[in-house]
Protein backbone atom coordinates (compact mmCIF):
# COMPACT_ATOMS: atom_id res chain seq x y z
CA UNK A 1 0.00 0.00 0.00
CA UNK A 2 1.32 3.42 -0.94
CA UNK A 3 2.19 5.94 1.74
CA UNK A 4 0.86 9.50 1.50
CA UNK A 5 2.06 12.27 3.81
CA UNK A 6 -0.55 14.94 4.57
CA UNK A 7 0.92 18.23 5.80
CA UNK A 8 -0.43 21.71 6.55
CA UNK A 9 -0.56 24.51 9.13
CA UNK A 10 -3.78 23.23 10.78
CA UNK A 11 -2.83 19.97 12.52
CA UNK A 12 -6.45 19.09 13.42
CA UNK A 13 -7.64 19.58 9.81
CA UNK A 14 -4.67 17.59 8.51
CA UNK A 15 -5.52 14.67 10.81
CA UNK A 16 -9.18 14.69 9.72
CA UNK A 17 -8.25 14.70 6.02
CA UNK A 18 -5.68 11.93 6.51
CA UNK A 19 -8.28 9.81 8.31
CA UNK A 20 -10.69 10.16 5.38
CA UNK A 21 -8.26 9.02 2.69
CA UNK A 22 -8.59 5.35 1.63
CA UNK A 23 -6.60 2.90 -0.53
CA UNK A 24 -3.41 4.26 0.97
CA UNK A 25 -1.58 4.73 4.27
CA UNK A 26 -2.10 8.42 5.05
CA UNK A 27 0.29 9.90 7.61
CA UNK A 28 -0.72 13.22 9.16
CA UNK A 29 2.38 15.38 9.36
CA UNK A 30 4.55 12.76 7.67
CA UNK A 31 8.07 13.71 6.68
CA UNK A 32 11.02 12.45 4.62
CA UNK A 33 11.88 9.89 7.31
CA UNK A 34 8.60 8.09 6.49
CA UNK A 35 9.63 7.76 2.84
CA UNK A 36 6.18 8.67 1.49
CA UNK A 37 5.21 7.91 -2.10
CA UNK A 38 3.42 11.28 -2.31
CA UNK A 39 2.65 14.44 -0.34
CA UNK A 40 -0.63 16.31 0.01
CA UNK A 41 -0.23 19.91 1.20
CA UNK A 42 -3.39 21.31 2.82
CA UNK A 43 -3.18 25.10 2.43
CA UNK A 44 -5.88 27.72 3.16
CA UNK A 45 -4.43 29.89 0.41
CA UNK A 46 -1.28 31.15 -1.22
CA UNK A 47 1.35 32.63 1.05
CA UNK A 48 5.01 33.13 0.41
CA UNK A 49 6.00 30.91 3.32
CA UNK A 50 3.61 28.19 2.16
CA UNK A 51 5.00 28.48 -1.36
CA UNK A 52 8.54 27.97 -0.04
CA UNK A 53 7.46 24.83 1.83
CA UNK A 54 5.75 23.46 -1.30
CA UNK A 55 8.87 24.19 -3.39
CA UNK A 56 11.01 22.35 -0.83
CA UNK A 57 8.69 19.34 -0.97
CA UNK A 58 8.83 19.34 -4.77
CA UNK A 59 12.62 19.42 -4.61
CA UNK A 60 12.65 16.42 -2.28
CA UNK A 61 9.77 14.34 -3.64
CA UNK A 62 9.57 15.49 -7.25
CA UNK A 63 5.95 16.56 -6.90
CA UNK A 64 3.22 17.65 -4.48
CA UNK A 65 -0.57 17.87 -4.51
CA UNK A 66 -1.88 21.17 -3.07
CA UNK A 67 -5.38 20.91 -1.57
CA UNK A 68 -6.55 24.52 -1.37
CA UNK A 69 -9.69 26.61 -1.85
CA UNK A 70 -7.82 29.54 -3.30
CA UNK A 71 -5.57 30.23 -6.27
CA UNK A 72 -2.13 28.66 -6.39
CA UNK A 73 0.61 29.56 -8.86
CA UNK A 74 1.51 26.81 -11.29
CA UNK A 75 4.98 25.33 -11.25
CA UNK A 76 6.92 22.17 -12.14
CA UNK A 77 5.74 19.26 -10.03
CA UNK A 78 2.90 21.25 -8.43
CA UNK A 79 -0.60 19.79 -8.83
CA UNK A 80 -3.63 21.67 -7.48
CA UNK A 81 -6.83 20.03 -6.24
CA UNK A 82 -9.28 22.90 -5.73
CA UNK A 83 -11.65 22.89 -2.76
CA UNK A 84 -15.12 23.78 -4.09
CA UNK A 85 -17.11 23.80 -0.80
CA UNK A 86 -15.12 22.76 2.27
CA UNK A 87 -11.99 20.82 3.11
CA UNK A 88 -14.02 18.01 4.68
CA UNK A 89 -16.92 18.06 2.21
CA UNK A 90 -17.65 14.58 0.79
CA UNK A 91 -17.48 15.80 -2.79
CA UNK A 92 -14.21 17.63 -2.29
CA UNK A 93 -12.68 14.68 -0.43
CA UNK A 94 -13.79 12.34 -3.21
CA UNK A 95 -12.06 14.60 -5.73
CA UNK A 96 -8.93 14.63 -3.55
CA UNK A 97 -9.04 10.82 -3.37
CA UNK A 98 -9.18 10.66 -7.16
CA UNK A 99 -6.08 12.86 -7.44
CA UNK A 100 -4.22 10.67 -4.93
CA UNK A 101 -5.20 7.49 -6.79
CA UNK A 102 -4.08 8.93 -10.12
CA UNK A 103 -0.85 10.67 -9.15
CA UNK A 104 0.92 8.00 -7.13
CA UNK A 105 1.36 4.26 -7.18
CA UNK A 106 2.40 1.88 -4.46
CA UNK A 107 6.16 2.00 -4.92
CA UNK A 108 6.82 -1.26 -3.08
CA UNK A 109 4.07 -3.10 -4.97
CA UNK A 110 5.24 -1.64 -8.27
CA UNK A 111 8.82 -2.63 -7.52
CA UNK A 112 7.76 -6.16 -6.59
CA UNK A 113 5.68 -6.46 -9.77
CA UNK A 114 8.54 -5.13 -11.87
CA UNK A 115 10.94 -7.60 -10.24
CA UNK A 116 8.58 -10.49 -11.05
CA UNK A 117 8.26 -9.26 -14.61
CA UNK A 118 12.06 -9.10 -14.86
CA UNK A 119 12.39 -12.70 -13.68
CA UNK A 120 9.71 -13.92 -16.10
CA UNK A 121 11.24 -12.08 -19.04
CA UNK A 122 14.71 -13.38 -18.18
CA UNK A 123 13.39 -16.95 -18.16
CA UNK A 124 11.60 -16.44 -21.48
CA UNK A 125 14.72 -14.98 -23.07
CA UNK A 126 16.91 -17.84 -21.80
CA UNK A 127 14.48 -20.48 -23.04
CA UNK A 128 14.17 -18.74 -26.40
CA UNK A 129 17.94 -18.52 -26.84
CA UNK A 130 18.35 -22.23 -26.04
CA UNK A 131 15.61 -23.18 -28.52
CA UNK A 132 17.14 -20.88 -31.11
CA UNK A 133 20.52 -22.55 -30.61
CA UNK A 134 18.95 -25.96 -31.28
CA UNK A 135 17.16 -24.62 -34.35
CA UNK A 136 20.28 -22.99 -35.78
CA UNK A 137 22.34 -26.13 -35.16
CA UNK A 138 19.74 -28.29 -36.91
CA UNK A 139 19.57 -25.93 -39.87
CA UNK A 140 23.34 -25.78 -40.32
CA UNK A 141 23.92 -29.51 -39.84
CA UNK A 142 20.87 -30.34 -41.95
CA UNK A 143 22.36 -28.74 -45.09
CA UNK A 144 24.65 -30.44 -47.61
CA UNK A 145 28.12 -30.09 -46.27
CA UNK A 146 31.14 -32.28 -45.58
CA UNK A 147 32.24 -34.28 -48.67
CA UNK A 148 29.04 -33.40 -50.49
CA UNK A 149 29.42 -33.69 -54.29
CA UNK A 150 28.71 -30.66 -56.42
CA UNK A 151 25.87 -30.59 -58.92
CA UNK A 152 28.18 -31.27 -61.86
CA UNK A 153 29.43 -34.54 -60.36
CA UNK A 154 27.77 -37.73 -61.65
CA UNK A 155 25.05 -39.42 -59.62
CA UNK A 156 27.12 -42.52 -58.67
CA UNK A 157 29.77 -40.30 -57.02
CA UNK A 158 27.00 -38.43 -55.27
CA UNK A 159 25.67 -41.67 -53.88
CA UNK A 160 29.14 -42.85 -52.92
CA UNK A 161 29.58 -39.72 -50.80
CA UNK A 162 26.37 -40.53 -48.98
CA UNK A 163 24.13 -37.83 -50.42
CA UNK A 164 21.11 -38.22 -52.64
CA UNK A 165 19.76 -35.77 -55.17
CA UNK A 166 17.12 -34.79 -52.60
CA UNK A 167 19.85 -33.85 -50.14
CA UNK A 168 21.40 -31.46 -52.64
CA UNK A 169 18.06 -29.96 -53.66
CA UNK A 170 17.12 -29.43 -50.00
CA UNK A 171 20.09 -27.07 -49.73
CA UNK A 172 18.46 -24.84 -52.33
CA UNK A 173 15.03 -25.04 -50.75
CA UNK A 174 15.65 -23.63 -47.29
CA UNK A 175 13.06 -21.27 -45.92
CA UNK A 176 13.14 -17.51 -45.70
CA UNK A 177 15.39 -16.15 -43.01
CA UNK A 178 18.05 -18.80 -43.42
CA UNK A 179 20.16 -16.93 -45.97
CA UNK A 180 23.04 -16.62 -43.54
CA UNK A 181 23.45 -20.41 -43.40
CA UNK A 182 25.99 -20.13 -46.14
CA UNK A 183 23.84 -20.03 -49.27
CA UNK A 184 25.89 -18.82 -52.17
CA UNK A 185 29.22 -19.56 -50.48
CA UNK A 186 31.30 -22.64 -51.21
CA UNK A 187 30.93 -25.28 -48.49
CA UNK A 188 34.32 -26.75 -47.51
CA UNK A 189 34.75 -30.49 -47.94
CA UNK A 190 37.82 -30.71 -45.74
CA UNK A 191 36.86 -31.72 -42.18
CA UNK A 192 38.69 -28.94 -40.36
CA UNK A 193 37.63 -26.25 -42.82
CA UNK A 194 34.03 -27.44 -42.68
CA UNK A 195 33.96 -27.34 -38.87
CA UNK A 196 35.28 -23.76 -38.92
CA UNK A 197 32.73 -22.88 -41.61
CA UNK A 198 29.79 -24.33 -39.65
CA UNK A 199 30.95 -22.94 -36.30
CA UNK A 200 31.38 -19.44 -37.72
CA UNK A 201 27.80 -19.48 -39.00
CA UNK A 202 26.47 -20.81 -35.72
CA UNK A 203 28.16 -18.07 -33.72
CA UNK A 204 27.09 -15.30 -36.10
CA UNK A 205 23.46 -16.39 -36.02
CA UNK A 206 23.52 -16.70 -32.23
CA UNK A 207 24.86 -13.15 -31.98
CA UNK A 208 21.90 -11.95 -34.03
CA UNK A 209 19.46 -14.04 -31.96
CA UNK A 210 20.71 -12.58 -28.69
CA UNK A 211 20.73 -9.01 -30.01
CA UNK A 212 17.13 -9.40 -31.20
CA UNK A 213 16.15 -9.89 -27.57
CA UNK A 214 17.67 -6.54 -26.64
CA UNK A 215 20.64 -8.18 -24.93
CA UNK A 216 24.34 -7.72 -25.63
CA UNK A 217 26.15 -10.86 -26.72
CA UNK A 218 28.24 -11.92 -23.71
CA UNK A 219 31.99 -12.48 -23.66
CA UNK A 220 32.36 -16.22 -24.22
CA UNK A 221 34.96 -18.43 -25.84
CA UNK A 222 33.88 -18.96 -29.46
CA UNK A 223 36.84 -21.13 -30.48
CA UNK A 224 35.77 -23.91 -32.89
CA UNK A 225 35.86 -27.48 -31.57
CA UNK A 226 38.95 -29.61 -32.07
CA UNK A 227 38.34 -32.38 -34.60
CA UNK A 228 41.95 -33.46 -35.06
CA UNK A 229 41.14 -36.93 -33.76
CA UNK A 230 38.37 -37.54 -36.28
CA UNK A 231 40.43 -37.28 -39.44
CA UNK A 232 38.97 -37.58 -42.93
CA UNK A 233 36.47 -40.16 -44.28
CA UNK A 234 39.29 -42.06 -45.96
CA UNK A 235 41.21 -42.48 -42.71
CA UNK A 236 41.49 -46.10 -41.68
CA UNK A 237 40.78 -47.47 -45.14
CA UNK A 238 44.25 -49.03 -45.39
CA UNK A 239 43.55 -51.03 -42.26
CA UNK A 240 40.51 -52.53 -43.94
CA UNK A 241 42.27 -53.22 -47.23
CA UNK A 242 42.86 -56.86 -46.37
CA UNK A 243 39.22 -57.51 -45.57
CA UNK A 244 38.14 -55.68 -48.71
CA UNK A 245 40.54 -57.75 -50.83
CA UNK A 246 39.21 -60.98 -49.36
CA UNK A 247 35.67 -59.82 -50.04
CA UNK A 248 36.55 -58.91 -53.60
CA UNK A 249 38.17 -62.30 -54.26
CA UNK A 250 35.11 -64.01 -52.78
CA UNK A 251 32.76 -61.98 -54.94
CA UNK A 252 34.73 -62.79 -58.10
CA UNK A 253 34.85 -66.45 -57.16
CA UNK A 254 31.12 -66.45 -56.55
CA UNK A 255 30.52 -64.82 -59.93
CA UNK A 256 32.75 -67.33 -61.68
CA UNK A 257 30.92 -70.19 -60.00
CA UNK A 258 27.54 -68.88 -61.04
CA UNK A 259 28.75 -68.18 -64.58
CA UNK A 260 30.31 -71.61 -65.03
CA UNK A 261 27.13 -73.23 -63.72
CA UNK A 262 25.01 -71.33 -66.18
CA UNK A 263 27.46 -72.15 -68.99
CA UNK A 264 27.29 -75.87 -68.31
CA UNK A 265 23.50 -75.82 -68.24
CA UNK A 266 23.42 -73.96 -71.56
CA UNK A 267 26.30 -75.91 -73.04
CA UNK A 268 28.41 -72.75 -73.57
CA UNK A 269 31.18 -72.61 -70.96
CA UNK A 270 33.05 -69.61 -72.44
CA UNK A 271 30.10 -67.19 -72.43
CA UNK A 272 29.27 -68.48 -68.97
CA UNK A 273 32.81 -67.73 -67.82
CA UNK A 274 32.60 -64.18 -69.22
CA UNK A 275 29.22 -63.69 -67.55
CA UNK A 276 30.65 -64.88 -64.25
CA UNK A 277 33.59 -62.46 -64.44
CA UNK A 278 31.28 -59.55 -65.23
CA UNK A 279 28.96 -60.52 -62.38
CA UNK A 280 31.85 -60.74 -59.93
CA UNK A 281 33.22 -57.34 -60.94
CA UNK A 282 29.77 -55.78 -60.61
CA UNK A 283 29.51 -57.15 -57.08
CA UNK A 284 32.97 -55.77 -56.23
CA UNK A 285 32.10 -52.30 -57.55
CA UNK A 286 28.77 -52.27 -55.71
CA UNK A 287 30.34 -53.34 -52.43
CA UNK A 288 33.08 -50.72 -52.81
CA UNK A 289 30.57 -47.95 -53.32
CA UNK A 290 28.47 -49.09 -50.39
CA UNK A 291 31.57 -49.24 -48.18
CA UNK A 292 32.65 -45.75 -49.22
CA UNK A 293 29.20 -44.35 -48.60
CA UNK A 294 29.03 -46.02 -45.20
CA UNK A 295 32.42 -44.62 -44.21
CA UNK A 296 31.34 -41.12 -45.27
CA UNK A 297 28.13 -41.44 -43.25
CA UNK A 298 29.97 -42.58 -40.12
CA UNK A 299 32.49 -39.76 -40.48
CA UNK A 300 29.75 -37.20 -40.97
CA UNK A 301 27.91 -38.41 -37.87
CA UNK A 302 31.09 -38.11 -35.79
CA UNK A 303 31.71 -34.55 -36.95
CA UNK A 304 28.10 -33.57 -36.33
CA UNK A 305 28.13 -35.11 -32.86
CA UNK A 306 31.22 -33.09 -31.95
CA UNK A 307 29.61 -29.91 -33.28
CA UNK A 308 26.32 -30.47 -31.47
CA UNK A 309 28.04 -31.17 -28.16
CA UNK A 310 30.28 -28.13 -28.53
CA UNK A 311 27.37 -25.88 -29.51
CA UNK A 312 25.26 -27.14 -26.59
CA UNK A 313 28.02 -26.14 -24.17
CA UNK A 314 28.44 -22.79 -25.93
CA UNK A 315 24.70 -22.08 -25.77
CA UNK A 316 24.75 -22.83 -22.04
CA UNK A 317 27.60 -20.37 -21.51
CA UNK A 318 25.78 -17.71 -23.54
CA UNK A 319 22.62 -18.13 -21.47
CA UNK A 320 24.55 -18.13 -18.19
CA UNK A 321 26.50 -14.96 -18.99
CA UNK A 322 23.78 -12.87 -20.63
CA UNK A 323 23.10 -9.58 -18.82
CA UNK A 324 19.37 -9.13 -19.43
CA UNK A 325 18.22 -5.52 -18.81
CA UNK A 326 15.90 -5.10 -15.83
CA UNK A 327 12.94 -2.80 -15.31
CA UNK A 328 13.16 -2.81 -11.50
CA UNK A 329 15.82 -0.28 -10.51
CA UNK A 330 16.85 -1.97 -7.28
CA UNK A 331 16.11 -4.59 -4.70
CA UNK A 332 12.62 -4.60 -3.21
CA UNK A 333 14.17 -4.94 0.24
CA UNK A 334 15.98 -1.65 -0.36
CA UNK A 335 12.68 0.09 -1.07
CA UNK A 336 11.09 -1.28 2.10
CA UNK A 337 13.78 0.18 4.37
Amino acid sequence: MKTIAVIGPDAHLVENIAARLVRCRALAGGGPKDRPDGVVAVAPGWEESAGEIVSAVVGNQGGVLVYTPGEWPAGPGVHVCPVERDFLDEGDLEQLQGWVDELWVDRVAWQAGAARADVERAERVKIWVRLQAQRVASQIIGTPQLNTPTDDEPAPERQAAGWSAGDVSSHRGRGEGDADDGVGTPIPRDTREYVHWAHERFVSRMRIAVLRQGVLFPHVDVTPPDVAGIGEPGAGVSGRAGAALVGAVGAVALGLGVGLGVGRVLGAPVPGLVLGVMLGLAVVVLRGRMSKRGAAEVHRERVHRVLREHWAVLAGEIVARMQIPRVAAGDVAEVRR
